[in-house]
């Protein structure tokens, strides 16, 4: 679950800063994981957003 958490909290942070789309590459290098791992544990974009929501 650590990956999971650190991948959330990363993503919440892009997305809150962003001003425009976000790369779910670069939420997993900034979590310092593989973009395996993101899809791992988000299959789709909107299941990492639902997550991020849920989170907060």
């Amino acid at each position: 679950m650590r990956n999971r958490d650190k991948l959330v909290r990363v993503a919440g942070a892009a997305f809150a800063a962003a001003e425009g789309p976000v790369s779910l590459e670069g939420i997993a290098r900034d979590a310092g994981v593989g973009i395996g791992t993101l899809y791992r544990h988000f299959p789709t974009r909107e299941a990492l957003v639902e997550a991020v929501y849920a989170a907060e």
